[in-house]
């Protein structure tokens, strides 16, 4: 549903109207009106703005909407301020994963027996050269798709989520393999010559993920309180340290 907002200006009142994603161009559109006198008359040219759309979004939706393609290239770009630099990445991944099988398609014209289709064929050989994906990394595209899909229900664009009503694939628990005591001792006794004896400490004996110890900085070590601080992390996205 279209959702929009009244507020005072220099020179009287507006109001700014999401209008959700356009299904012609995939991109976001917004409407605003300004130069009311009152609040009043404000809230009034918002309400009839918001029935004109509302009346037209049938319609638009039944012409057969936008396609995978152009949904989501405008879709990923507004998820940039929301996600991590490496979450965005795996996000793009995954979007490129759908287009490839589903960019032709229009987003409201997706069933879910196309939806379980995508999650067998990305399982047998999404992966490069035709190899087989793992069952979490299908799990993870099906995470963003369901998003993606939800986000376009809540702009309007969808009245329903047919993602919802498909399963992701089972993801197995993995068998971990865990030292000792002893067989941890040895090990730091072993590495603590190595120019990176003190991260090995810190993994073995804080639950840090290796993220969170290759971002620490002398600046996040206090020494008079016997303590650090998790300011940031550093993780390799595409190739490159961020």
């Amino acid at each position: 549903m279209a959702r929009g907002s009244v507020s005072r200006r220099s020179r009287g009142w507006c109001f700014r109207l999401d209008a959700g994603v356009d299904t012609v161009t995939g991109h976001r559109r917004q409407i605003s009106r300004q130069g009311f006198a009152t609040k009043r008359d404000a809230v009034t040219a918002l309400n009839n703005a918001l029935s004109e759309l509302n009346a037209t979004q049938p319609a638009a939706l039944a012409t057969g909407g936008v396609t995978f393609s152009d949904y989501l290239s405008d879709w990923i770009e507004r998820q940039r301020p929301y996600l991590r630099t490496s979450s965005l990445h795996s996000y793009r991944i995954a979007v490129g994963r759908i287009v490839n099988r589903l960019g032709d398609t229009t987003i409201n014209s997706l069933t879910a027996t196309e939806v379980q289709r995508l999650q067998t064929e990305l399982l047998a050989g999404g992966g490069r050269d035709g190899r087989p994906l793992a069952a979490k990394t299908v799990a993870n595209t099906h995470v963003v798709l369901h998003k993606a899909l939800a986000d376009a229900v809540r702009l309007g664009l969808l009245d329903h989520n047919v993602v919802a009503a498909v399963d992701p694939p089972r993801v197995p628990r993995p068998q971990l393999s865990v030292w000792t005591v002893d067989q941890l001792r040895g090990f730091l006794r072993v590495a603590s010559s190595h120019r990176w004896s003190a991260a090995f400490v810190l993994l073995a004996t804080t639950g840090m993920r290796r993220s969170e110890v290759l971002g620490l900085r002398w600046s996040d070590v206090d020494f008079d309180d016997r303590s650090l601080s998790i300011i940031r992390t550093l993780t390799v996205v595409d190739g490159r340290p961020v």
